[in-house]
């Protein structure tokens, strides 16, 4: 919310948060149908390529590899399911930490100036 104040005989401007969200460890369950795609949500797109990629690799190797190949692939796309959903659950968990004192503020009809 943005308010125009006169003080001084200066026109100010006064900006406030009225609402706030934040991307919690719930989108992990993301990581589960795409390894990456949750630590994608919850970083704002700044991580979670290279979970995906392994996870593509991984799968192309399982199902035209033989022997030592789909081996590795599929142990690519196990390992890549598995931290992912844990990277994505400890990095929802540091923004909903890191953002709690603000949406404490912002419970109810409340507003936070800038």
């Amino acid at each position: 919310m943005v308010s125009d104040v006169q003080f001084n005989a200066e026109q100010t401007r006064e900006i406030y948060i009225t609402n706030f969200h934040t991307r919690g460890p719930q989108n992990a369950l993301y990581s589960l149908l795409m390894p990456g795609l949750g630590s994608m949500i919850v970083t704002y797109g700044k991580k979670g390529y290279v979970p995906m990629l392994l996870w593509m690799g991984g799968l192309a190797s399982v199902y035209y590899g033989t022997g030592n190949v789909a081996t590795v692939g599929a142990l690519a796309v196990t390992t890549s399911y598995f931290w992912d959903f844990i990277a994505t659950l400890v990095r929802g968990s540091k923004n909903l930490n890191v953002s709690k004192s603000l949406r404490m503020q912002l419970r109810g009809d409340n507003s936070v100036k800038l």
